[in-house]
């Protein structure tokens, strides 16, 4: 079998079994938020949704990029170096423990601060306060999800989202009758932290099964040895910080508009109908990565015609992918009514804008894990900031009094300048 084959047989096995982790996480994600909305009303789950987005963003800058460090070093060093990964997965652990347990501290202590600079009520500074200790498990479950993906145990992925999105769906409805929203942070809190568990001891059985020693080492995990480590994950934890950031700007931006806590309401239900969307997309990208690093043991060159071509054929698969629930959303465009509710209606421009940007991101996932496996993660860093900058300014300058459309049309079109961007880069390295 040659190489390009080898790894598109490698890549669609674990792009089969990631569809099925994505399909529970995504599933009883969309299902929870149903009976959020409907239970709650539109002004509540758009207070739950200003919640999840500011923990989501703290927990991604509190990963450090570290995610994407396990999943490119130890695809590497599975075959090669068996007893590095050990020191690998150490480090990822130990790195993201202290920032994601230092973030859970701060964002509960500083609730007050940042309800008051969003505008909303004191209801928001307790969900705040319970939500925070969502952070750290979310922060290291990136790092487990990436260990998991790295080690060709994709169906570990498939369990741990099936044990988070099970504990979703059996409490989220008992715990809203009694707690209301508050009760829909305490079941994302406990679904984490028991994926979180789950997900540790699945790593542990795989160490096992490959004789690698995953122990607490003696030694500093921030010494010589791991400098490589550390001089990825800082770009690529920079790369990490922009979108969350930036999004949450946006968000808090959308807020401030006539009626914002509403707009970020119909958004956050429309969002929810395009991440539905791009699950297939994203995973496809997620299981290319793995295989592009693990090609170095075999001495292959960084990005060499065989690589070209298995991003190239996905890129062009993820947008086909992409195409047919893209059409059901622009034929059907009060799906989001129809399933959020009523109160949910006029969000059929926005449902038709996100769908549309499901394209651009179809690129994008792609090459940004092609500049993940050239070790060059400041192209990455590059992109993302000219997406940050290109939405602000739309959204800000033009689009601002379209309100959650305008910042739809702003993130659709500053993706698209993304995408191109991108491409050109790899093109020009390519060459």
């Amino acid at each position: 079998m040659t190489v390009t084959n080898s790894i598109i047989y490698k890549v669609t096995r674990g792009a089969f079994l990631l569809m099925g982790a994505a399909i529970l996480a995504r599933g009883s994600v969309l299902i929870s938020n149903i009976v959020i909305a409907r239970q709650l009303g539109l002004e509540k789950f758009g207070e739950f949704n200003i919640v999840q987005n500011t923990l989501l963003m703290v927990a991604g800058i509190s990963t450090l990029g570290t995610g994407l460090t396990a999943i490119k070093y130890i695809s590497e060093n599975r075959q090669r170096n068996p007893d590095k990964i050990g020191d690998i997965l150490y480090f990822c652990y130990t790195f993201t423990g202290i920032f994601g347990a230092i973030a859970s501290f701060l964002i509960f202590l500083l609730s007050s601060i940042i309800s008051s600079y969003l505008g909303v009520g004191a209801s928001v500074e307790l969900l705040l306060k319970i939500g925070a200790f969502q952070i750290l498990p979310i922060s290291i479950l990136a790092i487990q999800i990436g260990a998991l993906s790295a080690l060709n145990n994709f169906f570990g992925s498939v369990i741990v989202s099936s044990i988070i999105g099970g504990t979703m769906l059996l409490l989220i409805y008992p715990m809203i009758m009694l707690f209301g929203i508050l009760g829909a942070v305490i079941v994302l809190s406990i679904s984490n932290c028991l994926g979180c568990i789950i997900a540790h001891l699945l790593i542990k059985h795989e160490c096992y099964k490959r004789n690698i020693k995953f122990k607490v080492s003696k030694h500093n995990p921030f010494n010589s040895s791991n400098i490589h480590l550390l001089l990825f994950s800082f770009p690529s934890a920079v790369s990490t910080m922009i979108i969350p950031i930036f999004s949450w700007v946006n968000y808090k931006i959308l807020i401030g508009t006539e009626n914002g806590i509403e707009e970020m309401g119909r958004f956050s239900a429309a969002e929810q109908i395009r991440v539905l969307i791009l699950f297939l997309p994203g995973l496809l990208a997620k299981s290319i990565f793995p295989e592009l690093s693990a090609s170095k043991d075999k001495e292959v060159p960084l990005f060499t015609k065989s690589s070209r071509t298995v991003v190239n054929n996905y890129i062009y698969i993820q947008i086909t992918l992409t195409c047919l629930p893209l059409f059901v959303l622009l034929l059907f465009p009060s799906i989001t009514e129809k399933i959020f509710g009523n109160q949910f209606s006029g969000s059929e421009h926005i449902i038709a804008i996100l769908a549309l940007s499901c394209i651009p991101i179809a690129w994008v996932n792609a090459y940004s894990m092609v500049f993940a496996h050239l070790d060059n993660m400041w192209f990455d860093v590059l992109c993302n900031l000219l997406w940050a900058f290109c939405c602000a300014m739309l959204f800000i300058g033009v689009f601002y009094s379209f309100g959650s459309a305008g910042l739809a049309m702003s993130i659709l079109i500053s993706l698209g300048v993304k995408a191109i961007f991108m491409k050109s880069i790899a093109y020009y390295i390519s060459k």
